[in-house]
This record gives structure tokens, C-alpha cells and sequence, in this order.
């Protein structure tokens, strides 16, 4: 590209580029909702900068500045932690950080909050040795601004900056130019704030040696206990410092790799819907196709829920859904996925199984799923290509009886990594030096929610590895055994397998416009009557009119404006012959919490969205 770099003010800027008059505008900030900026279109994100308290007096918490005179950017990027902090109303804007800081010395303000990076550059500019930045209170996500109609070149910025970012470009610019760390304020700072000082300081000596002559061995003791005080109080200062400085590493590391995890089955997504359309015309592919797309799809939601609620898995709020499953199968259920991203890096991908003699286990399948895919994608990743990587299955015995331990083990002739690192693999957020190195990103996620998962399960997990040679993961997990009658058959079917939906009458609740087509849709298909209401309160009035005999079935979203799904049950349970009409709840809060507050305000079940077709039927057949 032939870039011509104009420099303007901020309003003008975007204004240029609103015009078409300018087509990229740099540095604004990913979500910042509080400024012109936000209605441009933006690109995926490029650095993070935090935002720092500049001044001459030192500050330790953020809460001082609720008195203080404080300048900032005018109609600039501003974090959303002012606004949380209740201060940015409270702020006088300045057409630039140079005027800001100006202002700063000249005394119009008293503090100055600003990009860390660009506040340092200024301040040397201006010689102002006696101001300082104290403390990071935010951080931004910066990205490139552009029109909304400019979507074409939207789309070939977002290219190279992904391609930027997986080889590990942007991470060393952003290394380079914008991590700052706040500097100490020095005694020779003290010192030249405070004149009165040093004859403070005199008279306080010489009333201290009269003192020490006196009580020369009491003020020694006091003296020693004092230190040593000081010294422990200096020890948890700095392990304070260094636990929130290692913190804010992480988060910056998490935020900009996050891409890793997620990539995985978006990849087999995006590779299996672009088979699934050269080949078209060929029914059969094109359905495999689809069914791999699928899978890789519901892998994807489920990751994203782990990747959000870590610390539900840490503080043991997940829990595990065991059922009846084929061991064999719910281990291959991932191949397709993992094969498709070995073809995709030259990788030769192998699966074992021996010596399964109880195929039939009580397991969680997705749980044991992602800790499949966890692991040999990791493998995957640190692999060159013309490497392998091997997944092996294989049954142990178990001292507890009607159980059965089966092993995972799975090995790779990748980079290997080194042995102090072997003990940290497993610890959130973590990442080998080596793999920055090597341009390899990654969330740091995926080893702590394996071995969260793999310890939820009663398992164990361990690593052996070579820098050089390759890593072998070996996975051991207890699972409770099946008998011979408990073995599920093809061909069983229940009561309510049987149960006819045809001619049922549904009332289906839901202000999304979309999540209504696709319920209607599905619930057509399979020969249901449906009424729709855009809001609790409109479900109320309909069956209020109507009568709770007038429906079969209510199939109710939880988050709507004006009368949410849990007040619209309480509603329509208050209503005669309400006891014997199911209402269904139909949420994309999907967690064990959210199930037992739907059962609790009065719902019958709990389904979460994306809705999957034959959780839904098996619900309203239950019911019907």
C-alpha cells in the first residue's frame, strides 16, 4: 500500500475519514463507546497502551484523585476507567498531550492522565524532570478507524493484521514501543518538591542525638525494631509489586494470544465449508462436510464458555454431565477435526486404540472431547512440519471396583521444551520464553483448563520432554464401567421417542427477530402450530385472553426487555390452569446456576442456545 501520513487534530481526523476526505485513522481505541471514534468501522485490535496518572506528588491509590484538578485529551481516547471511577466528569480536556502537560507544569492542573508511552515522549521533549507517572489505572486496545463504507479495504488491513500478529510482528513492536513501567518517585524528587526539607531534617537531628544521649540503648532497640518492620513491610511491598506487574503480564499475553484456542476448530469450520462448496453437487461430502462443520462448531461454543468462565472451572463450579458412552467413539468423534489441521501443517496424525475391553463407560463426552483436542493441537502446534504427532488409547486396571482406568497418551517429535518449564505447563496463563521465540502464540488457557478438567474428573495428567526431541503427555482417567444389561442398543426406543408433536400449539416468546425465525422454523418442521410473542409481557396478555389450555407448549428466551422470562413465569404461574402448561426455558445462559434459576422461577426445563434440534424435541416429546 502507498500510505501519505497527514497530521491533524483528533475531530478533524475523524471527520476526514467519515468524508472519505482520509482513509485510515491511527490509534483509535477498540472499545471505546464514549467518543466520535465509535462510529467509524474498526479494525481487529494491533498494540494495548495502558493509561497513567502523571504528576509531581505521588499518588498510592486511585481514589485520591476524586479531589484533584485533572487533565486529559480533549475528544480523545479516553479509558472506561475514568467512568467507572466516577472522574470523567470531573476532567479538563486539552487539545493535546503537549498542552496537557504544559498545563501540568504551569500548575492549571494537577495531574495529567494519559497513554503511558506518549506522556514519557513529551516529558523528556520538555525537560520536566519533577513530573512523574505513578500508576497504571487502565489499559486500551488500539486498533485502525475507517469508514463504514470502506469495507474492502476494512477486510485486506484485517488480513495482514492477523498475519502480523501469528508471526509474532505485532507482539515485538508492541515490545518495543509501548511497554513502559512506571518509575519511581527518588528521594532527589522529595527533595525538590518539599524546600523546607533539609532544615526540617537538621533540626529533627539534633533533637534526635540529644534524645540518643539520653536514652542511647532504649532508642537503639526501638531503632532495630523499627528496621526491621520497615524492611518487612519493603518485602511485601515488592512481592506485591512483582504479583501485580507478573498479572498485568499475563492479562496483556492473554489478551493478545487469544487467538490459539479458538483458531483450532474455526479452522476446521472455515476448511470443511470450503470443501463442503467445491464439492456441491456431491450429496454425500457435502453432508460429511457439513456434520464435521457442526462438531467443530459446538467444540467452538464450548470453548469459548471455558475460555469465559475460568474461573467457575477453578473454583469447582463446572460440573460434569456423565452419560452412557462408547469410549472408541467419543475419542474418534475428534479425529476428523485434528486431522484436517495436521493436513493443514504437513503433520502425519496418527490414532491407536488396544486393548479396550470395556468400550461402555459413564463419561462426560464433550469434556473428554475437549481434553483430547487440548492436548494434540498443542502437540500440533509446537510440531514442524514433516513431523508426527500419535494419540493413543489403551485400558488399565483400577483398584476401585466397577471402574476402569483408561489411558491417553499422546507424543509428538515437535520443539520440545525445557525442563523448569515442564513444572509451570499446567499454571494459568503460561508460556514457554521459547515460544515467543519462535513466533508460536497461544492464550496460556488450554494446558490449566486440561488439567482442571482431567482433576475434575478424578484423573491425572503428566509431561515428559526434550528440548529438541519432542514431548510425550500421558492422561490417566477413572471412569465408572457399564454392565452388560446397561449397554444402550440402536434400536431402543422410549415413550417419549414415540410421542407425536404433530398439531401441538407452541407460543414462542423471544425478542430477537432471528432466534424467532430459527425456533419457528424448527418447530414447523416437525408439524407444530406456533404463535410468537416479542416480550414477556405481550406472552402474559396472549394467555391471558386465550387461556393456558389455548397452548401446549411455552418456549420462553430469559433476557427481554420490559418483562425478562423469569417475571413472565411467575406471571403466567399466578394464572388459572397454568400447573399443567410446560414452559420451556430457551436461553444462551447455559450454565448449572442458570438451569436452577429458570426451574426455580417456575419452568419445567432449561434449554441453552444455540438451540440443538434433538434436545429440543426430546424436551417438548418429554412433555407433550
Amino acid at each position: 500500500m502507498n500510505l501519505e501520513l497527514r497530521l491533524t487534530d483528533w475531530n478533524s481526523a475523524i471527520k476526514a475519514v467519515k468524508n472519505g476526505e482520509a482513509d485510515i485513522l491511527m490509534a483509535c481505541e477498540f472499545f471505546n463507546i464514549h467518543s466520535p471514534e465509535s462510529e467509524l468501522a474498526k479494525t481487529i485490535c494491533t498494540v494495548y497502551d495502558e493509561f497513567a496518572v502523571f504528576g509531581k506528588k505521588p499518588l498510592e491509590k486511585s481514589v485520591q484523585l476524586l479531589d484533584k484538578r485533572i487533565g486529559i485529551l480533549k475528544n480523545g481516547n479516553v479509558s472506561s476507567d475514568l467512568y467507572s471511577m466516577g472522574l470523567a466528569g470531573k476532567c479538563t480536556g486539552y487539545d493535546s498531550y503537549f498542552a496537557a502537560f504544559k498545563a501540568l507544569m504551569n500548575g492549571e492542573c494537577e495531574y495529567v492522565i494519559g497513554r503511558t508511552a506518549v506522556g514519557i515522549a513529551i516529558l523528556d521533549d520538555l525537560n520536566a524532570k519533577d513530573i512523574k507517572p505513578f500508576m497504571a489505572i487502565g489499559s486500551s486496545s488500539m486498533c485502525f478507524g475507517l469508514s463504514p463504507d470502506n469495507k474492502e479495504l476494512l477486510d485486506r488491513i484485517d488480513a495482514i493484521l492477523m498475519k502480523l500478529k501469528t508471526d509474532g510482528t505485532l507482539e515485538k513492536l508492541h515490545g518495543k514501543w509501548l511497554t513502559t513501567f512506571v518509575q519511581p518517585y527518588t528521594f532527589q524528587d522529595v527533595m525538590r518538591n518539599n524546600p523546607w526539607l533539609p532544615l526540617t531534617t537538621a533540626a529533627l537531628f539534633v533533637l534526635l542525638a540529644y534524645v540518643c544521649i539520653r536514652w542511647r540503648g532504649e532508642k537503639h532497640a526501638a531503632e532495630q525494631r523499627h528496621q526491621a518492620e520497615l524492611q518487612e513491610q519493603n518485602r511485601e511491598l515488592e512481592k506485591a509489586r512483582d504479583m501485580a506487574q507478573a498479572a498485568n503480564n499475563a492479562k496483556t499475553a492473554f489478551l493478545f494470544n487469544m487467538s490459539h484456542d479458538i483458531r483450532t476448530p474455526m479452522g476446521a469450520i472455515l476448511g470443511f465449508t470450503d470443501i463442503a462448496i467445491k464439492n456441491i453437487s456431491d450429496k454425500e461430502k457435502t453432508l460429511d462436510c457439513l456434520q464435521k462443520t457442526k462438531d467443530a462448531g459446538e467444540h467452538l461454543l464450548s470453548l469459548i464458555n471455558d475460555i469465559l468462565e475460568m474461573s467457575r472451572i477453578e473454583s469447582g463450579k463446572v460440573t460434569l454431565e456423565e452419560k452412557i458412552i462408547n469410549i472408541i467413539d467419543a475419542c474418534e468423534s475428534s479425529l476428523p477435526m485434528l486431522r484436517f489441521l495436521a493436513n493443514e501443517k504437513n503433520i502425519v496424525f496418527s490414532f491407536k486404540q488396544s486393548d479396550i475391553a470395556d468400550k461402555f463407560v459413564y463419561a462426560d463426552s464433550l469434556r473428554l472431547s475437549q481434553i483430547i483436542i487440548n492436548v494434540v493441537s498443542n502437540a500440533m502446534k509446537y510440531t514442524e512440519q514433516g513431523g508426527s504427532v500419535t494419540f493413543s488409547l489403551s485400558q488399565e486396571q483400577c483398584d476401585t471396583r466397577g471402574k476402569t482406568i483408561y489411558s491417553l497418551i499422546i507424543e509428538d517429535t515437535g520443539i520440545g521444551m525445557s525442563r523448569d518449564f515442564q513444572s509451570h505447563i499446567f499454571e494459568t496463563f503460561s508460556r514457554e520464553n521459547t515460544s515467543t521465540v519462535s513466533g508460536r502464540q497461544g492464550t496460556g488457557l488450554g494446558m490449566s483448563i486440561t488439567k482442571n478438567l482431567v482433576s475434575l474428573m478424578g484423573g491425572t495428567i503428566g509431561v515428559e520432554s526434550e528440548q529438541g526431541k519432542g514431548t510425550r503427555f500421558t492422561i490417566k482417567i477413572p471412569l465408572r464401567t457399564v454392565s452388560s444389561n446397561e449397554v444402550p442398543s440402536n434400536n431402543a426406543t422410549t415413550d417419549s421417542d414415540q410421542a407425536s408433536l404433530e398439531g401441538k400449539k407452541v407460543l414462542l416468546v423471544d425478542d430477537n427477530d432471528l432466534n424467532r425465525a430459527i425456533a419457528e422454523e424448527l418447530l414447523l418442521e416437525n408439524g407444530m402450530e406456533v404463535e410468537m410473542a416479542e416480550d414477556g409481557s405481550i406472552a402474559v396478555k396472549m394467555l391471558t385472553e386465550n387461556g393456558c389450555d389455548h397452548y401446549d407448549f411455552v418456549l420462553m428466551d430469559i433476557q427481554m426487555p420490559i418483562m425478562d422470562g423469569y417475571e413472565a413465569t411467575k406471571a403466567i404461574r399466578a394464572l388459572p390452569n397454568s400447573e399443567s402448561l410446560p414452559i420451556i426455558a430457551l436461553s444462551a445462559n447455559a450454565f448449572e446456576e442458570d438451569r436452577q434459576k429458570s426451574l426455580k422461577a417456575g419452568m419445567n426445563a432449561h434449554i441453552a442456545k444455540p438451540i440443538k434440534v434433538k434436545e429440543l424435541l426430546e424436551t417438548l416429546r418429554r412433555f407433550a
